[in-house]
């Protein structure tokens, strides 16, 4: 009974490991979602303000990053890269300090509604994020859905955390009875229900203990009858299959006999045949050259003109960031190459300009972003060889990808190979 209950304990005390880990994945998320969704309302205004400037282009090439969702949205120290490299800075440096300020919370002990008060009032609340939230308006509007949608994604993670109940006379309340606490309270019951004496004879365990023995003794006797009948059986079956063996072999080699007399004659046949067309082919070029002579003589030489070969012109397209189903839109692969969104070359394959085979672009910006977010840049198109190295110098693409045009969009038909290096 005591191993039952160490056994039930065990049990709850792995359940609360699971469920501390489970409350800081979500709690990340959670941080990675609002992240996500602040970003592209400031990067929006504040590009929507200046038409013509830089910011307004990058924010063009980079709005198929901000895909915020709990499952899939990039962390963010990866977003806050990303725009770090393109014209936005300055809101990535406040970002990522506030950001990184919440994720230092300890949440094992939190619930819903203290989490979700933690990751609002960090951001809402922050210094950094003060002139931010007076001059843009989008992001400040935020905070209501963000908390809506925060509070309902945690509370599958979080639960409320129970606590003693003070009373008028300033006494304790004990605490709610635990899951465990029943289970040991269930079993102490059972331990003294069942329990008998010291010295004492359970003798109906022991007739039952008999009786059950003796059942067990003659169904296994039966059992090992009937086992040895059905050996006896097989045997008799595999005797039967090795003299069936031996007079098929005998046949087999009556017949390899003969098909080796014929194989035999076949060849001798082909020898024969061989030498009539040596013979053949010596008459024939004996023809040949004297009717050359007579032609050389009756006809003037003349020099055959050269056939000049087509040669395809080779065309190069550069493409962005993949789309999650695996294509590029049409519209955003170009022939020049962007500095700071190209990931892909595409090399024509077909006069028509439809199909193209595709390969990373193996400049050390566009390693820098794959190694940070592969499940963005390069699963949906690649097959990767080896395991995720952040810190490659190289991204080699060991068998190029093929992709085909249809309507606004290039299509993957096979994906490419690539490896760390």
């Amino acid at each position: 009974m005591h191993v039952k209950i160490k056994l039930v304990a065990l049990l709850f005390l792995l359940n609360g490991f699971a469920n501390a880990a489970d409350k800081n994945y979500a709690f990340k998320n959670a941080v990675n979602y609002c992240n996500c969704r602040i970003a592209y309302e400031y990067c929006n205004q504040y590009s929507g303000m200046i038409p013509e400037s830089d910011e307004k282009k990058s924010f063009d090439k980079l709005q198929d990053i901000f895909k915020c969702n709990f499952s899939h949205t990039l962390s963010y120290d990866s977003i806050n890269n990303i725009l770090n490299r393109n014209n936005f800075s300055s809101f990535s440096k406040k970002s990522s300090t506030v950001m990184s300020r919440i994720l230092k919370t300890e949440v094992e002990a939190l619930s819903t509604e203290e989490a979700v008060s933690r990751i609002i009032s960090g951001i809402y609340e922050s210094k950094e994020f003060k002139n931010i939230l007076i001059q843009y308006s989008e992001v400040g509007s935020l905070k209501e859905t963000l908390t809506r949608k925060v509070s309902e994604y945690l509370n599958q993670s979080f639960g409320e955390i129970e606590s003693p109940v003070v009373d008028n006379s300033q006494n304790k309340v004990p605490l709610t009875e635990t899951e465990l606490q029943k289970e040991i309270k269930r079993l102490e019951n059972l331990i003294t229900e069942y329990k008998t004496g010291q010295f004492s004879i359970n003798w109906l365990s022991i007739i039952l203990v008999a009786i059950l023995s003796s059942a067990i003794y003659f169904i296994l006797k039966l059992k090992l009858t009937a086992f040895e009948e059905r050996l006896d059986r097989h045997r008799k079956e595999i005797d039967l299959i090795d003299t069936k063996k031996n007079d098929g072999f005998n046949k087999q080699s009556n017949q390899n006999l003969n098909i080796n007399e014929f194989k035999r004659s076949v060849e001798r046949n082909i020898s024969d045949l061989n030498l009539a067309i040596n013979s053949l082919q010596s008459d024939v070029g004996r023809l040949s050259f004297k009717e050359q002579s007579q032609t050389d003589f009756q006809e003037p030489y003349s020099n055959p003109t050269p056939q000049v070969e087509k040669q395809q012109r080779l065309e190069i397209l550069f493409a962005p960031i993949p789309n999650r189903d695996g294509s590029f839109n049409a519209s955003k692969v170009t022939s020049t190459e962007d500095q700071s969104a190209s990931f892909y070359k595409f090399t024509i394959t077909d006069n028509l300009s439809q199909k193209a085979t595709f390969e990373f672009l193996n400049v050390e910006r566009a390693i820098k972003d794959a190694t940070s977010s592969p499940e963005l840049i390069l699963n949906p198109v690649c097959r990767i060889k080896n395991a995720l190295n952040q810190n490659a110098k190289r991204i080699k693409t060991v068998k190029p990808g093929s992709v085909e045009k249809q309507n606004d969009k290039w299509i993957v038909y096979q994906l490419a190979e690539i490896e760390y290096e």
